[in-house]
């Protein structure tokens, strides 16, 4: 059977009479009536046609010549039908393209409390639910891939993808909620340990005032020799130390990014996905149902 336009095809069935004792100057096989006679007869006698529709059947006389002078006659039937597709249809057809769209439209579903990813996950288990039924319906002794399984597979696809992006959105806006957790975090301590001073002033001139600090002292002692004060050189590596630590946590608050930062990059992602989605989607639906019907 050739069912690549499952559930639109047409199957056509030979049967063939010939007598392989008798040859064509012994026995000719002829039909009992003409082709619409014969056409007509069998509508008639026909009571069950359950998921198919009758053509009709065509007659052909052929004379086979195996080698040498001799040759056989014999007599073809060629009966062909054609699948009613409208139950496949309903059953299979639309309810993927319904949760194809339904998928569309849970892009406008609110990140917020998680109801998008599970959504998701339900249109990707009943699209399962449907290619279970498929496997059931389709044989496995056809030639080709049929265009409805294409269809689904891509269509199960396409949602896994969706799936992904999702989850890849939503780890974004998480991580964007604990970047603004850190940033909340680090301003009620700057608070606490410096009041008098904003959190994030610039280390150059907090190095300057702690150094001038260390030009008041003992002035006397800089005219002397100085590398042997062992005081002043305990002062000056504690400001060094203390200039570097500062310096060090500056640069660690000024290298995390601001809140809202993932947020925007998740949304950016998100609505160019959507626009790459909806247009892989129109393709491939075009694509498909020109597939289908020639």
């Amino acid at each position: 059977m050739d069912l690549y336009r499952f559930p639109l095809d047409t199957q056509s069935c030979s049967i063939t009479f010939k007598s392989m004792t008798h040859r064509a100057s012994e026995i000719k096989l002829r039909s009992f009536a003409s082709t619409t006679a014969v056409n007509h007869i069998t509508r008639e006698s026909m009571t069950t046609l359950d998921e198919w529709d009758f053509l009709g059947i065509a007659m052909t006389e052929e004379e086979l010549n195996y080698g040498g002078d001799e040759k056989w006659h014999q007599l073809i039937y060629k009966i062909t039908l054609r699948r009613r597709p409208l139950l496949y249809i309903i059953n299979l057809v639309v309810p993927i393209a319904f949760f194809l769209v339904l998928d569309l439209a849970s892009f406008f579903i609110s990140e917020a409390k998680g109801e998008k990813l599970g959504f998701k996950v339900t249109i990707l288990l009943s699209i399962s639910v449907l290619l279970l039924i498929l496997n059931d319906i389709l044989p496995s002794t056809a030639n080709n891939l049929p265009v409805i399984a294409l269809y689904c597979i891509v269509i199960f696809a396409l949602t896994g993808l969706s799936l992904l992006e999702t989850m890849l959105v939503s780890f974004l806006i998480d991580m964007d909620s604990r970047v603004d957790q850190d940033v909340q975090t680090s301003a009620k301590t700057c608070e606490e340990t410096q009041e008098e001073t904003e959190c994030q002033r610039e280390p150059e001139r907090d190095a300057e005032s702690r150094l001038e600090k260390v030009d008041t002292f003992n002035k006397k002692d800089l005219d002397g020799d100085w590398l042997n004060n062992p005081h002043l050189l305990q002062l000056i590596l504690k400001e060094v130390q203390n200039v570097r630590q500062e310096w060090f946590s500056v640069n660690v608050r000024c290298g995390k990014k601001k809140p809202g930062y993932w947020e925007k990059v998740a949304r950016r992602i998100d609505q160019a996905y959507f626009c790459l989605y909806l247009i892989t989607t129109i393709s491939f639906l075009i694509f498909i149902s020109f597939m289908w019907l020639h």
